[in-house]
């Protein structure tokens, strides 16, 4: 008896079902999105105001700061914070949809000087007169309960909240400069503790340097 020869059995392939377009369209959008995010990060965008934050104490090799508080103005975002033996104020932009780095400040905290304080201005918006000036500063004698600073213009701010010794305001001038003449600290009681001239120096100092303040 013949043997009988053995074929192979084909069995016909079953084609795969194309992907729907609304799959595709997803697949596409969360390409172009890692893509999009690998130009982003490396020209110092990110993707959230904290982020942009880190990278900047990173890049200054500084902190991360404890930050006191953060405050908003405009499309900037401001961050108080102190970190070893330094005070600081952080500043992050927004850039469209993303955040950057903006301006940085950072002192050495002196246990010799009752307040310090740092400042710069910045303009609205272009072709806006006028400009924000924006103080933060700190205070080192904690029997220090409210200070006032007193404007070349005569102007003057009263400043009684403390978040880690820290304080902060604006000022808004609409002729540009703005300068502090003088601050005065004062306790819980009303008595004057402190007088510091423009550059932060006690009386004392003055007599040192021979000027009257």
């Amino acid at each position: 008896m013949a043997e009988k020869k053995r074929f192979p059995i084909i069995r016909e392939r079953k084609k795969r079902k194309p992907w729907p377009r609304r799959w595709k369209l997803l697949r596409n959008l969360s390409l172009s999105a890692v893509l999009l995010l690998g130009c982003v990060f490396p020209s110092g965008l990110h993707l959230t105001p904290e982020a942009a934050l880190a990278s900047s104490q990173r890049t200054f090799h500084y902190g991360p700061a404890a930050i006191a508080y953060e405050q908003a103005v405009g499309d900037s975002r401001f961050y108080f914070g102190t970190y070893d033996r330094w005070f600081s104020c952080y500043q992050v932009k927004r850039a469209g949809p993303f955040w950057r780095a903006g301006n940085c400040q950072v002192e050495e905290r002196d246990g010799t000087s009752p307040i310090q304080w740092l400042w710069w201005g910045s303009a609205r918006r272009e072709g806006e007169a006028g400009m924000d000036f924006f103080f933060t500063g700190i205070r080192n004698d904690p029997a220090i309960r409210w200070i006032a600073f007193t404007f070349d213009n005569g102007d003057s701010v009263r400043v009684e909240a403390f978040s880690q010794d820290l304080f902060f305001f604006t000022v808004f001038r609409p002729e540009g400069a703005q300068a502090i003449e003088r601050a005065e600290a004062y306790d819980g009681a009303g008595n004057r503790l402190y007088l510091l001239d423009r550059e932060g120096r006690l009386p004392e100092e003055w007599e040192k340097t021979g000027d009257t303040g």
